[in-house]
Order: structure tokens, then sequence, then C-alpha cells
């Protein structure tokens, strides 16, 4: 149960830096994570989902410019390497898709990114 609570303050802590709120710690890590493009996640198979979760989110509130919309309204893995973040604008859903490599020492790293949108 400790565990879970520890993921989800983290968790939260990701999302609030992708959504623009950010604590001095939590600016100063995204900002590092996109200057560096990778984070050491050697640890257990749910840890490492979170962490590539982390590096995902901080690099959308690094680089990820139209933030007039809704936020994020989902990340979902596609593939074992693939996400896709989705982002409500007023008239369409952006979709940035991120693939993420993992070095045999657990870093992962984001190896590409492409941005698409989704019409309703």
């Amino acid at each position: 149960m400790r565990r879970a609570g520890i993921a989800g303050v983290v968790l939260a802590l990701g999302l609030a830096a992708g959504l623009g709120w950010r604590a001095d710690h939590a600016g100063a890590e995204s900002k590092q994570a996109s200057a560096n493009n990778s984070r050491e996640c050697n640890m257990n198979a749910l840890e490492q989902s979170i962490c590539t979760y982390e590096l995902i989110l901080a690099d959308m509130g690094a680089t990820y410019e139209a933030t007039g919309g809704g936020g994020i309204s989902g990340i979902r893995q596609t593939t074992t390497t693939s996400f896709v973040v989705s982002v409500s604008q007023e008239e369409r859903t952006d979709l940035v898709t991120y693939e993420i490599h993992v070095a045999k020492n657990g870093t992962v790293s984001i190896a590409g990114k492409k941005i698409g949108v989704e019409s309703p």
C-alpha cells in the first residue's frame, strides 16, 4: 500500500509538471529531463513505466507550446516503445507520439517525437 502511495505522488507530480503547475523542484526536474532527454529508470517494470511517463510529461511541459486548450486528456502506451499523449484543443485533439528507447542499464530516452492532429 505504501509503495502505491509513493507511486501515486510521483505520478501526480509528473502530471502537475506536464500541466504547467511547477513547484521549484518539479520545474528544475522538467528542464533537466528535456535537456538530457533521458532518465535512469533501472527498476521493476511498474516503476520503469512511471519513470517513462515522467520523462514524457517533463518533455511536454518544456516543449509543447499550444497551451490554450483543455490540457492533457490522456496518455496511452500503444506498443512496447510508443506512447501517445492526447491534448484537448477547442476544435481538435493534438496527438504527440513518443518513441522511447530503453537501454540495457534501464535508462529511458526519447528516441523520436511526432505531432499529429485528430479532428472530431
